[in-house]
């Protein structure tokens, strides 16, 4: 009969509120709830029977929610929630825990109508995981039901009880460590801490959400395998240092690095960043993440992804962290270039090019030396194995510094060995002659239109200003660049700006070559911040060094742009009105 009643939900198109169905309604409505409150004494042929009977009326619960009425949901939120947390019997409180969560998980879930209900949810599910519960799938469905739960409440509500969540998900991490299944319940552990934070809670104006910046904390540290020594968050439930083992399985590294993720990107800064800055060691070699990323390069996407927003923090949080741990982390940076390939090696590029936007001067000073040897290297490789992603990719990231400041790009490579700087007149080096013959024909291939405009203007300004012993070489493909960067800023416009006559503000730079498997990582943002190449800047740019170019060697540049093919030149009287 219960199977029958289970399986007419499906037939059932009418919620029951409106159904004029007597038998569907009476069981709903009346008979349903009489059943959840009967007693384990009430039934004549013994408390078992009665049992049998709350567990399948909380089922039928879980199983009608689509068509359960608005009105009778606090009626069952009462009735669920006390059968959590009193019923004797330990399978009638685990269905009632079940349907709470399918309850909460409908369309027409109002979160009010829970919220006074909530702390007794946490502590009925916090006394079956911890006391009652035996079976390791029990304890596990108890905890995806309290995260489930998590998600759909909002953060408001969310931080009332942000303590008492906390102090369950300590205790489960503690007391695991007597358990035969003790990483899949950590990792339940952390991944419920990781829902808390999702939903934005550490954002809460008022609330004293630091419970969970110290047990997120304690988990990173801990799962990274840095927690020893560490001492106990203030105010937390249970011992979780003492449950500290020799580290944790590799497969939860993923879910703490997301926790740690989530940390940087839900905290309003600058409230938590300087406790937070103490995590940052975890991702270099010597320890935590770091290690395990130089040995086995599984976690390169959130190891860089937590490198750049470190270094992205408002100051002076960002430039702490290169003070303190630049040194490392290029080191390891330059360690991760030699063993990477394809998609890793380009998330790396990006990141090493990210950090010549934030800092821009840092290529100057010299400190990035060894790391540029390593990427001259890699593109050498890059161009003999055909592997074209990385190859313009790595030589975007020289485009960044070649855009910032030729001179310091030319001293770069003389510092390499690979010219002298000053150039000499008449004979630059052939194998930087080759490198910026490669460089040119890649440009267009380039994803990015930042990373064109970089690549190629700095090379416009290189070739006609800055090193004009290169223009006899080179001068034809520059501008013959110069053309195609302005062809293809005036194509990118949006029809609306071409129509009007006016430039874009195009800063949607999402390369068309990008990788989505790297959420969330691109440099966009950072650009927009830190002066993008806007399309209206092209052609001012162009003309502007072909103007210094005339008035410096004026006799060179009519040469050079009377050897030009004829139909080169008529492309640039058309495009710059030469």
């Amino acid at each position: 009969m219960y199977i029958s009643i289970d399986r007419s939900c499906l037939n059932q198109l009418l919620p029951l509120s409106v159904c004029r169905c007597g038998v569907v309604c009476c069981w709903s409505v009346g008979r349903l709830q009489r059943l959840l409150s009967v007693s384990p004494g009430a039934s004549a042929a013994g408390p078992s029977d009665a049992n049998i009977l709350r567990r399948r009326a909380a089922w039928l619960v879980g199983r009608w929610v689509p068509k359960l009425p608005n009105q009778l949901r606090p009626v069952l939120y009462e009735s669920l929630v006390s059968m959590l947390g009193s019923d004797p019997d330990i399978v009638v409180a685990v269905s009632a825990a079940a349907s709470l969560a399918s309850l909460v998980n409908a369309v027409e879930f109002e979160p009010a109508a829970l919220g006074p209900w909530l702390p007794r949810v946490v502590d009925g599910v916090g006394r079956l995981v911890l006391e009652r519960a035996e079976e390791t799938d029990t304890k596990l469905s108890l905890l995806a039901n309290v995260g489930l739960i998590i998600c759909q409440l909002p953060p408001d509500i969310l931080a009332l009880h942000v303590a008492s969540v906390c102090a369950l998900l300590g205790s489960v991490w503690s007391r695991a460590a007597a358990h035969e299944s003790l990483n899949l319940l950590r990792q339940a552990v952390v991944r419920t801490a990781a829902s808390l934070a999702r939903q934005g809670v550490l954002a809460c104006d008022g609330a004293d959400v630091s419970p969970l910046y110290g047990l997120a904390g304690t988990l990173v540290r801990h799962v990274l395998g840095g927690g020893a020594g560490q001492a106990e968050p203030a105010g937390q439930a249970g011992s979780i240092q003492q449950a500290t083992g020799a580290g944790a399985a590799v497969y939860m590294l993923d879910d703490a690095l997301e926790l740690w993720l989530l940390l940087l990107d839900t905290t309003p800064p600058p409230n938590w960043i300087p406790p937070l800055l103490d995590l940052f060691p975890l991702l270099l070699l010597e320890t935590g993440a770091g290690g395990v990323l130089a040995d086995t390069f599984e976690h390169v996407s959130p190891c860089l992804q937590l490198h750049l927003r470190y270094l992205s923090l408002p100051a002076p949080f960002g430039e702490t962290v290169l003070s303190r741990h630049g040194g490392a982390l290029v080191g390891q940076w330059r360690r991760m270039l030699q063993g990477l390939k394809d998609k890793p090696t380009v998330w790396l590029l990006q990141t090493i090019h990210a950090l010549l936007v934030l800092f821009p001067s840092l290529a100057a000073e010299g400190g990035l030396d060894g790391l540029f040897g390593e990427l001259l290297g890699l593109i050498a490789a890059a161009n003999q194995q055909g592997s074209s992603i990385v190859l313009v990719h790595g030589l975007a990231v020289f485009g960044r510094l070649l855009w910032l400041s030729p001179e310091s790009f030319v001293a770069l490579l003389g510092r390499l060995g690979l010219c002298p700087a000053p150039l000499v007149a008449d004979s630059p080096p052939p194998q930087l002659v080759a490198l910026l013959n490669l460089w040119i024909d890649k440009v267009d291939s380039m994803g990015s239109a930042l990373m064109r405009r970089e690549s190629g203007l700095g090379l416009v300004r290189l070739v006609l200003v800055s090193q004009p012993s290169l223009m006899p070489q080179l001068a034809a493909d520059v501008l013959s660049l110069c053309v195609s960067l302005a062809a293809d800023a005036s194509s990118t416009l949006p029809d609306s700006a071409a129509a009007a006559g006016q430039p874009a503000d195009d800063d949607d730079d999402t390369p068309s070559n990008y990788d989505e498997s790297m959420v969330d990582f691109s440099l966009s943002a950072l650009v927009r911040q830190r002066g993008h190449i806007r399309h209206a800047a092209v052609k001012p740019f162009v003309l502007e060094q072909l103007r210094q170019a005339s008035a410096a060697h004026p006799e060179l540049l009519q040469r050079t742009l009377h050897s030009l093919d004829s139909s080169l030149q008529q492309q640039l009287r058309t495009v710059f009105a030469l």
